[in-house]
């Protein structure tokens, strides 16, 4: 008679995890039984991660949306005669992290007579996943070239901020370059949520 030992499955996987960023955990099993092929499987997976029934890694890079806690997380072990052991359950908690503001939309090589007007940045879009208040500021590369309206708004939300960015409008100073001749204006605009830019 031959006596199949059950295998023995361990580890300490970790139970935080910063948004963006790689999770990875592979158990460690023994098993007197050598060369006793075993399965894995997992209850309560994270929806940010995979798991491998082979090795059972459990892997995956949790984003905005996955921020909080995935709790009573068990992964159990099994040999061909379904003798089973089951790692400890635990939780990951997906930590938020601050994401970037981003602005985009604006348009290259607009045009404007010196006796007229622009608004240079009526295309504009901002998106912040962190739906926190933003504001911004506005430099010119040259501020003899002209003016704006204002330069900065103050924090306010995103749809706030964003319209008031639409409305801004732009006078280029009169009579700076000769008739029937150019001059480019470059325009720098910083979107800041307090702690990213």
């Amino acid at each position: 008679e031959i006596n199949q030992t059950a295998p023995s499955i361990s580890g300490a996987p970790s139970t935080s995890v910063n948004e963006d960023t790689a999770y990875s955990f592979t158990p460690s099993v023994t098993d007197p039984d050598s060369g006793d092929t075993k399965t894995f499987s997992i209850v309560n997976k994270p929806n940010w991660a995979s798991f491998s029934t082979t090795t059972g890694a459990l892997t995956g890079t949790p984003t905005n949306s996955s921020v909080g806690t995935f709790s009573n997380i068990q992964i159990t072990v099994k040999d061909i005669i379904n003798q089973s052991d089951t790692l400890a359950s635990f939780s990951i908690t997906v930590n938020n992290v601050n994401d970037v503001p981003i602005i985009f939309g604006t348009t290259a090589g607009q045009a404007v007579n010196d006796n007229s007007n622009l608004t240079p940045f009526s295309g504009v879009t901002i998106t912040d996943l962190d739906t926190a208040n933003l504001s911004v500021s506005i430099a010119l590369d040259n501020n003899a070239k002209g003016s704006l309206s204002t330069s900065s708004i103050a924090s306010n939300t995103i749809a706030t901020v964003q319209t008031a960015l639409r409305a801004i409008v732009y006078t280029p100073a009169s009579n700076r370059v000769a008739p029937a001749s150019t001059e480019t204006t470059t325009f720098t605009v910083t979107v800041s949520d307090g702690a990213d830019r």
